[in-house]
């Protein structure tokens, strides 16, 4: 048998009591069934306590590898927009070369604003779709609804 300690401890009246009728309820002593809650309440206590320990360890591995993900994607967003550059260069290259630089120039800039203008029909179109569900949200509905508004 391990070797006990006495300790003396003092209680509240209703923490006593309920240590009591504990203690009843399962047929131990009030000492047997002290030792017993103090047991698991330091069970849980380190358990919680490895717990936290693990909980600051599995947030510095998750900012690292957020960070390493982030460097990475910076790194193909550079790569991409550099493999873009070299490519418009080229193409105006062969233009040029094949037509007058006049006419390379106004292909390449025609060919600029058509993919910006691609980009912003989508741009657009989401917006179109944010302000209707935004227009059909109560808060809304009840705004443009005015005093002689028979909804309203």
């Amino acid at each position: 048998m391990a070797r006990r300690t006495k300790f003396t401890t003092w209680l509240d009246a209703e923490t006593a009591c309920g240590v009591r009728d504990l203690a009843a309820t399962h047929q131990l002593t009030v000492s047997e069934i002290t030792s017993a809650l103090l047991r698991e309440a330091l069970k849980h206590h380190a358990a919680d306590a490895g717990a936290n320990l693990l909980v600051v360890e599995i947030r510095h591995v998750v900012r690292t590898e957020l960070r390493a993900v982030g460097n990475r994607l910076a790194h193909l967003l550079a790569r991409t927009a550099l493999e873009s550059i070299a490519a418009r260069r080229e193409i105006f290259n062969l233009l040029a070369h094949q037509q007058d630089a006049r006419s390379a120039q106004a292909i390449r800039e025609g060919s600029w604003k058509a993919a910006v203008d691609s980009l912003r029909r989508p741009l657009q179109e989401l917006r179109q779709v944010l302000d209707d569900t935004a227009s059909d949200t109560p808060a809304s509905v009840s705004a443009r609804s005015g005093p002689d508004d028979p909804e309203g």
